[in-house]
């Protein structure tokens, strides 16, 4: 069984505290975040190592960065925000399971809009999944599934679907390394992604979900979140 180690670095852990913070309502709605001196003596770091934490959390929509003024809390992020507060706390593994169950359901809605499917979009993620496999670049190929199944679900009608996925596929997207145990399996994966877009154009439902569902065995069932 391949073991999923989660790891931080230290702008991982400086935007886990300013996320913190915000849920607890220290920085709140539109408040303006202290400056980069500020926060690089507040946390003991270096500036990049700030600038990464900063980063991380715009590109996750919890802070809106304005050039000349300063880094402000996005106003869709409140402390009173009970999924955002429990998002923050939540165990990897936890998170995991919502992304599969997200998963099906992306799988579902893109049965019932496969005429809107991007299907440039997705070969181009296809080749960057084939080319990490053949690299053994596996931390590469989870990246590449997560954007797979962000890319089909945009293809469906309900974009909130997508935009949560995205949510909570950065709350552990960069803590998951994948062993080369799995290897042979995880070969397998590009061909059932490929499966499930050529089944999508088809119509075919049956197959569509069976390639899902060989995917999230092989994805999920071979790997332990720790």
């Amino acid at each position: 069984m391949t073991s999923i180690i989660i790891r931080k670095n230290l702008s991982e852990l400086v935007a886990d505290h300013l996320l913190e913070k915000i849920a607890s309502g220290d920085y709140k709605t539109g408040e303006k975040l202290p400056v980069e001196t500020d926060l690089m003596k507040l946390f003991g770091v270096g500036r990049s190592t700030i600038r990464e934490a900063i980063k991380s959390l715009a590109n996750s929509r919890y802070v809106n960065v304005f050039q000349g003024r300063g880094t402000y809390v996005a106003a869709a992020q409140r402390q009173e925000d009970f999924f955002m507060t429990e998002l923050i706390s939540a165990d990897a593994s936890n998170v995991q399971e919502l992304i599969t169950l997200l998963e099906t359901r992306i799988i579902e809605n893109a049965i019932l809009d496969s005429s809107r499917i991007d299907l440039g979009s997705l070969k181009t993620v296809l080749a960057n999944c084939a080319a990490a496999v053949s690299e053994i670049n596996l931390k590469a190929l989870a990246l590449g599934h997560f954007e797979f199944y962000y890319k089909l679900g945009l293809t469906g009608s309900n974009r909130l679907l997508s935009e949560l996925y995205h949510l909570l596929v950065n709350k552990i997207k960069d803590q998951i390394f994948l062993s080369e145990q799995a290897l042979e399996s995880f070969q397998l994966l590009p061909d059932f992604y490929s499966g499930m877009i050529n089944s999508l154009v088809n119509r075919n439902p049956t197959l569509t979900v069976d390639f899902h569902f060989q995917t999230a065995r092989i994805f999920y069932d071979s790997a332990l979140c720790t």
